[in-house]
């Protein structure tokens, strides 16, 4: 389907329109550098969450763990 539209068309054309549209869907605006600063962002703050040890440490922070001894490790 592509290769038709490419010979059809031309190679460079092609290439023309598919600039054009990408420029009229973002002209004017910061939707495209916002868009991806938030995916970014938020994929930080996932991989953060996830790797880290927040959520076991969040019991020591309570007074359900102030029998506990140490905090918990992880070796």
């Amino acid at each position: 389907m592509a290769s038709q539209i490419a010979d059809d068309l031309g190679a460079q054309t092609l290439v023309d329109s598919v600039v054009t549209m990408f420029k009229d869907v973002f002209a004017g605006s910061s939707t495209l550098f916002i868009t991806l600063g938030l995916l970014v962002f938020i994929t930080r703050i996932l991989v953060r969450l996830g790797t880290s040890n927040y959520w076991g440490a969040l019991c020591y922070a309570t007074d359900d763990a102030s029998e506990l001894p140490t905090a918990p490790s992880c070796y």
